[in-house]
C-alpha cells in the first residue's frame, strides 16, 4: 500500500512539473522593445494579441508600422515584422521568455552578411533584442482638474472657474 500512495504521489508530482514547464507563457500587452537599428538601438512598443500559441498585433515606432505575426511555444517566442513599401524587407525576432522580459536575437532574412540593401553597416547578423512589458494604463474614466487627480482632495472648478476646496 505504502508503495502506490508513493507511486501515485510521484506520479501527481512529475505530473504537474511538466504541465508547469510546458505551459505557454500568456504575452498579451504592451512591450517596451529594444533592438539595434542603422542609427542605434531603437526603442519602440510592440503591443501584442495573443490566441492560445498565435501572436497579432502593431508596432509604433521611427518606421511605418509593420504587419506584427509570431507564436509562442512555452517559454519561446517568435515574432515577425513585415514591412511593406517600395523595398519591403521581413525582421524576424526569436528569444525566450522571462517573467516579464523577454529577450534573443533578431534577422533581415535575405540579406546575407549585412544589415541593408545599401550596403550600410556590414556586419554579422546576430544582433541581439529585449522586450520589457510596460504596466496597464490606469482605467479610471475621470481625469485630473487642475493636474490634481480625481482621488485627492485639493481644488475643484466650479461652472464660473473659480476653484473651490474639495470637502471631504
Amino acid at each position: 500500500m505504502r508503495q502506490l500512495i508513493f507511486a501515485l504521489t510521484m506520479f501527481f508530482a512529475a505530473h504537474v512539473l511538466f504541465a508547469a514547464q510546458t505551459k505557454t507563457a500568456k504575452v498579451t500587452g504592451k512591450w517596451q522593445i529594444s533592438w539595434e537599428a542603422r542609427v542605434g538601438t531603437e526603442r519602440d512598443t510592440l503591443e501584442l494579441q495573443q490566441t492560445e500559441a498565435k501572436l497579432t498585433g502593431s508596432f509604433e515606432g521611427k518606421v511605418p508600422s509593420p504587419k506584427v505575426s509570431g507564436n509562442v511555444d512555452g517559454q519561446n517566442i517568435s515574432l515577425r515584422l513585415d514591412f511593406a513599401g517600395p523595398k519591403p524587407y521581413t525582421i524576424v525576432f526569436t528569444g525566450t521568455l522571462d517573467g516579464e522580459k523577454m529577450s534573443g536575437k533578431f534577422e533581415i532574412p535575405g540579406v546575407a552578411g549585412a544589415y541593408d540593401w545599401h550596403g550600410e553597416n556590414i556586419r554579422s547578423t546576430n544582433y541581439t533584442w529585449s522586450a520589457v512589458r510596460l504596466p496597464d494604463a490606469p482605467q479610471t474614466g475621470r481625469t485630473a482638474v487642475h493636474g490634481v487627480a480625481p482621488s485627492q482632495p485639493g481644488p475643484v472648478a466650479s461652472r464660473s472657474g473659480k476653484s473651490s476646496e474639495k470637502a471631504q
